[in-house]
């Protein structure tokens, strides 16, 4: 199935790659990453998302943008076609998970919400994102906070970041 994302993949880039930048910069302060740990960047698109000093693993449902997928600082990165209500992982696997400035776009936001915390560690890290003109914003922090206890928020310009923990 052909995605908006994958229509755009060849301009997304140039599109989106400076704000998504300034967004990473904010998740490096607020997490402690480190080399050892195994972070799941859920919507990871081109990897502009996922790059962090860790093993990757980046999960989209837009192939096109998974073909043009690079995290350089990453020490091992690998990418799945799949989306975010049913990720392909056994449950309390990692020790980082973001979603930035994909929440929104989830077609079931709770189920995606579910998993992220599902293959979450018990101490695992989260930074998830989304749009703050988003019509459902209100319905995306009340779902995340039904999952999460939320340790931070971060308006950015054109997001409103939750760093978070399991509750």
């Amino acid at each position: 199935m052909t995605t908006y994302y994958d229509e755009i993949a060849s301009g997304y880039e140039e599109l989106h790659r400076e704000e998504q930048e300034k967004k990473v910069a904010i998740v490096k302060k607020e997490l402690k990453i480190t080399e050892n740990m195994l972070l799941l960047d859920v919507g990871c698109g081109t990897g502009v998302t996922s790059n962090f000093p860790c093993k990757i693993i980046g999960v989209d449902p837009a192939e096109k943008l998974l073909e043009r997928f690079t995290a350089p600082l990453a020490k091992h990165a690998e990418t799945i076609l799949g989306q975010a209500e049913d990720l392909p992982f056994p449950a309390e696997q990692f020790d980082a998970v973001v979603s930035l400035t994909a929440i929104q776009n989830f077609e079931d936001i709770g189920q995606g919400i579910k998993e992220m915390h599902r293959v979450g560690k018990k101490e695992c890290q989260y930074a998830l994102s989304f749009l703050k003109k988003s019509e459902k914003r209100g319905e995306i922090k009340k779902i995340i906070e039904k999952h999460f206890k939320i340790v931070k928020e971060i308006e950015e310009e054109k997001d409103l970041i939750l760093i978070a923990r399991k509750a």
